[in-house]
């Protein structure tokens, strides 16, 4: 014969939700160690073509033979691209692909140029505006946080990384983009 199994009691929703707690928040906490949840390294990065402050259109397919690395901002976070983009030119130089991205969706259609020579009289570096907020969409990007993601030549994520550049953040991207050299 079978051992019976024991049947537990009926529980409410609210007796339910205290006893997955301890789950939803180590489920939370690797989240958040992790480095975000959204669009998880393995999957295929989008590819898309945006214009920059230049007036030049770029394609970026991960079509080459480096890395790249794509760091999406918008207008709450921008200036917390350059801590990025300069270690990332700093330490890997022209073995990556570096794209940086500011999503103006918000901006109206007649303001655009003036935003564009701002960036023009500011930055030499080519900066992508996501103008309809598409691309930052794509790739699930968190508004006033820099959402930084490293792309193998083949156009997988390898790695992701949101908020202002810390020393674990650093190490963790450092190690992604080293993987692929």
């Amino acid at each position: 014969t079978k051992p019976k199994k024991k049947k537990r009691p009926k529980m409410t929703f609210r007796e339910q939700m205290i006893e997955i707690r301890p789950l939803l928040i180590v489920v939370a906490i690797a989240g958040i160690a992790y480095g975000g949840y959204r669009l998880l390294p393995q999957y295929r990065a989008p590819t898309f073509m945006l214009t920059d402050q230049f007036v030049t259109e770029t394609t970026v397919d991960f079509s080459g033979s480096r890395p790249s690395v794509l760091i999406f901002a918008d207008q709450e976070a921008g200036e917390q691209i350059e801590a990025w983009a300069l270690k990332l030119e700093e330490v890997f130089g022209d073995q990556i692909s570096n794209f940086r991205i500011i999503n103006v969706g918000e901006v109206d259609g007649p303001i655009r140029p003036f935003l564009q020579y701002a960036l023009r009289e500011r930055t030499e570096f080519p900066i992508l505006l996501d103008y309809d907020g598409v691309v930052s969409e794509k790739y699930e990007c968190i508004a006033g946080s820099v959402n930084l993601f490293v792309v193998s030549p083949k156009g997988k994520i390898k790695s992701r990384q949101n908020g202002e550049m810390t020393d674990q953040g650093w190490d963790r991207t450092e190690k992604a983009i080293a993987a692929l050299l």
